[in-house]
């Protein structure tokens, strides 16, 4: 792997911080639930986080992000630079995976363009797998070790369901 830049990625998100988050058991939770070697469509793949996983338990990956230096720090796998809502990759893939808790969006509209996506790209016997926080989960401020980096939500504003920290 290169080193990571000390940019951000189009969304904002700290190049950085992501190239060093290890997965949180992804790669094998969606090995167990598909056919081994099935080839996953990765939206919103990052920096490779659980792309490497998956390549190493046998799975041919197109991973797709908005952030070329994101792609730039994963080997081995297809990069497709593209936003998720405008994706148009004229093929199906027996696994979809939408992580990174795109669909916890609060825009029910970018939910939903996530979502077809999702169906544009899916074998008509494929699977879609959908990676969002837990209906009980709530922030915290206090620090905590996520894929062996130590964060802290700072401070937090909470409407309803939906939370902006």
């Amino acid at each position: 792997m290169t080193a990571p830049p000390d940019d951000s990625a189009p969304d904002g998100s700290p190049i950085a911080l992501y190239a060093r988050l290890r997965p949180l058991g992804e790669p094998e939770l969606i090995h167990a639930a598909v056919s081994p070697g099935s080839e996953i469509l990765e939206l919103g793949a990052g920096a490779g986080r659980i792309t490497r996983g998956l390549l190493a338990l046998g799975h041919p990956v197109v991973a797709v992000d908005e952030s070329a230096e994101m792609l730039a720090l994963i080997e081995g796998a297809e990069t497709v630079r593209a936003s998720i809502e405008t994706l148009e990759l004229g093929r199906r893939f027996p696994v979809v995976v939408l992580a990174s808790n795109f669909i916890n969006h609060p825009d029910p509209a970018e939910r939903h363009t996530f979502l077809e996506c999702c169906a544009r790209h899916v074998s008509p016997d494929g699977h879609v797998l959908i990676q969002g926080f837990p209906r009980n989960w709530e922030p915290r401020t206090d620090w905590s070790d996520v894929g062996g980096v130590q964060l802290r939500l700072r401070r937090y504003e909470q409407n309803g369901p939906f939370v902006s920290g």
